[in-house]
């Protein structure tokens, strides 16, 4: 294998982990009232939570984009 074909399997998994962080993180994660952004510290709402797969570190969506 070459150093370009690793790096583009790299990307591709990246680009997959980053779609996966940005699926709703109420389907993964209970939100409640005290539920806060990991990043900003701003409570949080189920809709605009989003997670890394197999974690508990809940983020805004904008927060995860910055």
């Amino acid at each position: 294998m070459e150093i370009n074909d690793i790096f583009l399997a790299m990307v591709q998994a990246l680009k997959v982990l980053s779609m996966e962080a940005l699926k709703a993180a109420h389907l993964h994660i209970q939100i409640d009232e005290r539920t806060i952004c990991t990043m900003c510290g701003a409570p949080i709402n189920n809709e605009d939570a989003a997670c890394y797969p197999h974690s508990t570190l809940i983020f805004h969506r904008r927060c995860m984009k910055s």
